[in-house]
């Protein structure tokens, strides 16, 4: 029992800080790119023309939107940048509490939980080995975060707990009964539809990406299950991204333009060509170290290989697709590469973290009290996740001078 209490006490302490430390790190810079970026006014002005969007570009993922209108209903004394900084928070201060308590369950007790917490910390900065900084946007890297798009930032606390239940439709689960089963499946369909409202980015390359392992999982003779696949994942989805395109793009040229195909169109405007190679592989250092470092066990962790698998396709996107008209250099696909490179760090981290327990069960060590005692292959891996999350602190400090 004392245990359990001191446990609850110290999960308790490190939720505090992390909410203590999102608050200090997150609301000057988000202060400051609602200032600055033309970004939060135009999301603003569409949120106050809701239901009806009539002089802005119509956008269909309204979740930000509404939230916005809430607050602003809620507090109707208050000016537009604080209603604007309120919402996007309401967003961001959840997603590192969130990671502990996520890192912490497949920890097991063998990491202590500020370590756990800084982890959590991180992996909300990390951001690419970065070399070349041309402007605030890091264009030709694929980069888990931003602060100057708060519908990207209402994304992020979605993407995560979506991609764990994806893999319960091609895995092979038993559940307690028809309850618990259908409990799962209308959990994802509503986190499929909040993500999707919040922005369509990840949808549109998990999806493929589910549908694809799952094929690829049935010929190896594992059932998965489609019907999980089919009504928690896809047709909640498919409606939604159905109703966002057309109501984005229904108008053609006028508003929302069209999704054109040209390999590198949006790159050629920001960086050369020559770079988004080096570019893409700074931004892999630490999950590419991970699956280089641990080849076999890699190749049977199916979380690590559906992550990779949305990567491979929101980078497809990102390179291939851009939004012709008057959004051609607004670079609206890079978001997909962007929330599924986010969700693969995650995956790798949670990976490392699986590798340790396992490292010292065999080696019979006791789990408490004894400190992280990492193996050289697990310090490896958390010394190249730290170049990330020092890439994302100098993110953090530059971009109050580049906005």
């Amino acid at each position: 029992m004392k245990t359990e209490s001191g446990d609850f006490l110290r999960t308790s302490l490190t939720l505090a800080l992390l909410l203590a430390l999102s608050l200090g790190l997150f609301a000057p810079v988000m202060r400051h790119a609602i200032q600055e970026s033309t970004d939060y006014e135009n999301h603003y002005r569409n949120a106050m023309e809701l239901p009806a969007q009539t002089t802005n570009r119509p956008i269909g993922h309204v979740l930000y939107h509404a939230v916005v209108k809430v607050y602003r209903g809620l507090l109707p004394a208050a000016a537009g940048p604080d209603i604007q900084l309120i919402s996007v928070l309401s967003f961001m201060l959840p997603l590192c509490p969130m990671i502990f308590l996520l890192l912490k369950r497949s920890a097991g007790g063998t990491l202590p939980d500020m370590f756990t917490g800084a982890l959590a910390l991180g992996l909300a900065l990390a951001a690419p080995v970065t070399i070349w900084v041309d402007n605030k946007f890091m264009i030709g890297y694929v980069t888990p975060i931003v602060y100057h798009n708060p519908t990207y930032i209402a994304l992020r606390p979605f993407v995560i707990p979506l991609s764990l239940l994806a893999l319960l439709a091609v895995q092979e689960r038993g559940y307690r009964d028809l309850n618990q089963r259908l409990f799962w499946l209308l959990a994802a369909a509503a986190l499929m539809m909040l993500t999707t409202l919040s922005k369509p980015s990840y949808t549109i390359a998990l999806l493929p990406a589910l549908i694809i392992y799952a094929i690829w999982r049935r010929s190896e003779g594992c059932k998965g299950d489609f019907v999980f696949l089919l009504w928690g994942l896809c047709i909640p989805g498919g409606i939604i991204l159905a109703l966002e395109y057309l109501y984005t793009f229904a108008a053609g040229f006028r508003h929302g333009g069209a999704i054109a195909f040209g390999p590198l169109r949006f790159m050629d405007f920001y960086v050369p060509a020559w770079r988004i190679p080096i570019q893409v592989a700074l931004s892999l250092v630490f999950p590419a170290c991970v699956c280089l470092l641990y080849v076999d066990e890699a190749r049977k962790c199916h979380y690590l290989k559906l992550s990779w698998l949305v990567l491979a396709i929101g980078c497809l996107y990102m390179f291939t697709l851009y939004q012709d008209g008057g959004d051609l250099k607004s670079g609206n696909f890079v978001w997909t590469a962007y929330s599924t490179i986010f969700v693969l760090m995650f995956a790798s981290l949670t990976f490392v973290i699986e590798q340790h327990k396992r490292e010292r069960k065999r080696k019979g060590l006791e789990t408490r009290r004894a400190g992280p005692r990492l193996s050289p292959r697990v310090g490896v891996c958390f010394a190249l996740f730290a170049l990330h999350v020092l890439s994302g602190i100098a993110y953090w400090h530059r971009f109050f001078n580049y906005v």
